[in-house]
């Protein structure tokens, strides 16, 4: 922005900060929430990634496993749009300059044709190794290419580094009856709240 006038470019400074920070606030608040969620249902994987966290901390592979998967299953963004910068053709589909494509992660995340029981949890999809397998457009929870989100490597470790201090003192459980509904608005969350049974360890 050198050739902006000095007040110009501390309004787009501050404009990008502050769309920063609002943004990783909300998607990292989802992703915790559906990762919180995830481990209450199942005790004896939430033992192990504590196990793995308390030997090594929040670089854990299997903490981070866990999180790729949770935003697997619970995109934190809604939707992705995207403008046609030429004419082309999408699986058949015409496609032409001008025209607003829309991606729905949830979709993407959950398509048969892309993942083995796409709606089961299963962190070991994200160990090491197999991850690379995917396409890269397979798994967009920042979106992808060019446009993807500025703030992606800040979220995933502010996400870890929240984890890994919860693992290290909480323990969360499931609330009797609990059957969260996604909901989508800008992110993913439960439609009516998820409370949790959290106890000190």
């Amino acid at each position: 922005h050198q050739s902006m006038p000095a007040d110009e470019a501390e309004v787009l400074a501050l404009d990008n900060a502050l769309t920063f920070f609002v943004a990783g606030h909300e998607t990292t608040a989802a992703a915790l929430t559906w990762s919180a969620y995830l481990l209450a249902g199942q005790p004896d994987l939430q033992e192990r990634v504590r196990e793995a966290v308390l030997t090594e901390g929040e670089t854990a592979p299997l903490l981070r496993q866990l999180l790729d998967e949770a935003m697997r299953l619970y995109p934190p963004v809604v939707l992705i749009i995207r403008e046609a910068l030429a004419d082309d053709d999408m699986c058949g589909a015409a496609v032409r300059q001008s025209d607003v494509v829309m991606i729905y992660p949830w979709i993407v995340h959950r398509h048969r044709r892309l993942w083995d029981r796409p709606d089961a949890f299963d962190i070991d999809r994200f160990a090491p190794g197999r991850r690379d397998a995917y396409h890269r457009f397979q798994y967009v929870p920042f979106g992808a290419g060019p446009r993807i989100c500025v703030g992606a490597r800040f979220a995933v470790t502010e996400a870890l580094i929240i984890l890994a201090a919860w693992l290290r003192s909480r323990r969360f459980r499931l609330t009797e009856g609990l059957e969260p509904m996604p909901f989508g608005t800008i992110t993913m969350r439960p439609r009516h709240g998820l409370p949790l049974r959290v106890e000190p360890i």
